[in-house]
């Protein structure tokens, strides 16, 4: 459904050109849901406005391709995307979403704005009310305001604004970020229901390694606008490879009290990027050539790649 080649997204800034995301391929097949992890700083927002054609100045896409469904979006004219394929096809949750409701008018108003301006022929009252029903939400919750809603629930109602034309493909930035674990449980299995049930692709986007584990497919990592590793989300979890991989899971507490160890460092300057792997400053296997030379993403096995001079 999404193929993207060779990305590369800059954003002009008082000391240079930041390096944003610099030459990413990332593809999300039908009905499939692909987790794109990493520290914050690394692009993985970047890479879901990018796809969005959202970026907007200081920030410019300076090469490569997203193709959906065989077209390059890129070269679209702006008005064709918007018209055809902004909501329609391609919908956004966005990073504090449950923020983005303005606080002067009610829920179901707001979802009305969506279906009124995409064209939707159909009762848009019963649709809100199916809508919200989809999310688990009471009809009811419409008339409501943003400020008479829980975090929760403001974020399924932004669930179900984003699902209001039946995009085949939604990206889903950091949905679960400041909820309880409860909640954020009801939203994760929300997003298994609507793959299974209408076969929607999604792309989530967030730095929670667990949350990844529960849900997707295949898992991108990216570190400083780069892929430091892909695969199946088993094959990273249990087999990680690319030594930033190993640290962030080497982060994550475990319910059977093993120790955790932390990534020394920090994320390298996008202005002034170091030579060869970028992160080679951080890593505990660092060799020469990964000082000068910079690792191509090569193939590790059948499920899984890695951009590391270890392989």
């Amino acid at each position: 459904m999404i193929d993207v080649h060779e990305l590369r997204v800059y954003f002009d800034s008082a000391r240079g050109l930041v390096k944003a995301l610099d030459g990413v391929d990332f593809h999300v097949g039908r009905g499939e849901i692909v987790g794109v992890a990493g520290e914050s700083g690394c692009g993985k927002t970047t890479l879901a406005l990018a796809i969005s054609r959202l970026i907007s100045s200081p920030g410019k896409i300076m090469g490569g391709k997203i193709e959906f469904e065989g077209r390059d979006i890129i070269e679209m004219d702006e008005d064709e995307f918007r018209k055809s394929y902004r909501w329609k096809k391609i919908a956004m949750v966005f990073q504090g979403s449950m923020n983005g409701f303005t606080p002067v008018f009610t829920i179901g108003s707001q979802i009305d704005e969506v279906l009124m301006i995409h064209g939707y022929h159909g009762n848009r009252v019963d649709r809100i009310a199916e809508l919200l029903g989809m999310v688990e939400l009471e009809p009811g919750i419409a008339r409501r305001f943003p400020h008479e809603l829980s975090g929760g629930q403001k974020q399924r109602a932004f669930l179900a604004m984003a699902l209001a034309i039946d995009p085949p493909f939604l990206i889903a930035d950091e949905p679960t970020t400041a909820l309880d674990v409860l909640t954020q449980s009801s939203i994760i299995n929300l997003l298994k229901t609507l793959r299974k049930k209408k076969q929607i692709s999604i792309m989530l986007v967030t730095h929670d390694l667990a949350l990844l584990s529960e849900i997707v497919d295949r898992v991108y990592v990216l570190y400083a606008g780069k892929l430091a590793e892909v695969g199946t989300s088993d094959a990273v979890f249990e087999r990680p490879k690319h030594p930033y991989t190993k640290g962030l899971i080497a982060s994550v507490p475990t319910i059977t009290g093993k120790s955790i160890s932390g990534i020394s460092g920090f994320m390298p300057d996008l202005v002034n990027l170091p030579p060869g792997c970028k992160f080679a400053p951080r890593c505990p296997n660092v060799m020469t050539i990964c000082k000068n030379e910079e690792p191509r993403v090569q193939r590790i096995s059948e499920e899984q790649k890695a951009a590391c001079w270890l392989y």
